[in-house]
């Protein structure tokens, strides 16, 4: 059986071939292997950089508790919860760390998935200002109030948390037990932890 010019050439190169092909194929399966890899790795990578983050933000919290002595301290963040049938998103804020005098209940717990309206009047106040003090919750009666006032809240200072594109994304609060009313100095503690606890939380989205 005669082979002709093209088989006879292939039969001749065959080598050559081969390695070309697979020179060819390198970068394909090499960057394949490298986003298999990557996304299998995210996860793990994504619950350790969070514990780290949680550890050094309860680390300023512990700090702000032994100078300010309050009676909770609590790091809030906004986040979406779905959608109304509207269309339009639900807005929600969730407790993710916080800080308890001793003999306080932690609530961090409880403190999960709350429409941002209930909050209608501090948010008010934070979407205008950097921070906002409230030294008698007693006199208010909306949704808010009615919160703090079970939990013993009585007054409290609240601080706007930024995130990296400067939005509006989270609140550190200072909660006492009775009519405290925050000195200056005291404010600029906090100030200059919600800073430090902000630089933590540089991925997440705001309003």
């Amino acid at each position: 059986m005669e082979t002709t010019i093209t088989e006879h050439w292939i039969a001749n190169n065959m080598v050559s071939i081969v390695v070309a092909i697979i020179a060819a194929m390198t970068p394909v399966i090499t960057l394949v292997t490298q986003r298999y890899f990557s996304k299998k790795d995210k996860t793990p990578h994504s619950i350790t950089n969070a514990v780290v983050k949680n550890q050094r933000i309860e680390a300023l919290l512990n700090e702000l508790m032994t100078k300010l002595q309050p009676h909770r301290i609590t790091v809030s963040l906004f986040h979406n919860g779905g959608y109304y049938y509207t269309g339009a998103p639900i807005q929600k804020l969730s407790v993710v760390c916080e800080r308890n005098a001793e003999g306080v209940e932690n609530l961090m717990h409880l403190f999960q998935n709350f429409s941002i309206s209930i909050f209608q009047r501090n948010l008010e106040k934070l979407i205008a200002n950097d921070e906002y003090y409230e030294y008698n919750e007693l006199q208010h009666n909306d949704s808010a109030a009615v919160i703090n006032k079970m939990y013993d809240v009585i007054s409290y200072g609240m601080f706007k948390l930024r995130n990296a594109e400067g939005y509006f994304c989270g609140i550190l609060s200072v909660a006492y037990s009775s009519n405290h009313r925050l000195t200056e100095g005291e404010a600029e503690i906090a100030r200059n932890i919600a800073k430090k606890i902000q630089s933590e939380i540089t991925n997440v989205k705001g309003i």
